[in-house]
């Protein structure tokens, strides 16, 4: 049976948006790779509210000294200019993202990530989000991310970290559509890390790309 056929982690999606989803700006794509999947004994990504109150400007300081196990990921975000119905095919989805930006998403993993219920229940570990500028739709350029002003990683084709986001986007529609919920034209949705976790600890940290501008954030 597929996660998102099982009845306790459709009820904790719905349960979650019925909480959180008045104050959702969009939603992001959790446990998405491989690796992430196998981990979490599930089949595709889960999804989870990125919330109003929890997004930081760029520039921002931070303090994680009460959080469990604070970790960066850094993502491609999409935004949408038109609705996306559950029914929706790939291509349309895809149709649908009018522009990208640079994203980084703050989680707190405060253990192993093995309980797709668990996980909702907490909204997948999310904690905070800075988003770049956006630009039109196209295809994201190399990006570098920096830790304390050095290199820590470079993503040559971001578009290969994840999979292609008509059909993330397409997931999420549907997913939201199991909860009697449409994704709408302005939504976002971040799309899953380019790199592996990184711990944070204090320190700076930055994500840049020609033409989508650098985002930076600090950790006291």
């Amino acid at each position: 049976m597929g996660v998102w056929a099982r009845a306790d982690v459709r009820e904790a999606f719905a349960a979650l948006v019925a909480e959180r989803g008045d104050t959702a700006i969009g939603w992001k794509i959790g446990m998405a790779s491989a690796s992430g999947m196998a981990t979490a004994g599930i089949d595709a990504p889960l999804v989870g509210c990125l919330l109003a109150d929890a997004r930081l400007e760029s520039g921002a300081t931070i303090d994680v000294s009460d959080w469990v196990g604070p970790k960066l990921e850094p993502e491609i975000a999409v935004w949408l200019g038109a609705d996306v119905p559950a029914g929706a095919s790939p291509e349309q989805a895809s149709a649908a993202v009018s522009h990208i930006s640079l994203a980084f998403e703050l989680v707190d993993l405060p253990g192993p990530v093995d309980d797709a219920v668990a996980a909702l229940d907490i909204n997948v570990f999310q904690h905070g989000v800075i988003f770049g500028e956006r630009v039109l739709r196209s295809t994201p350029p190399p990006v570098t991310v920096l830790v304390n002003g050095e290199t820590h990683a470079e993503v040559a084709e971001p578009t290969t970290a994840t999979a292609p986001y008509g059909e993330l986007v397409q997931h999420v529609a549907a997913v939201l559509g199991s909860a009697g919920r449409t994704l709408r034209a302005g939504e976002v949705i971040i799309t899953g890390m380019l790199t592996p976790p990184i711990p944070l600890v204090p320190g700076t940290y930055a994500m840049r790309a020609d033409g989508l501008g650098e985002i930076a954030f600090t950790v006291a």
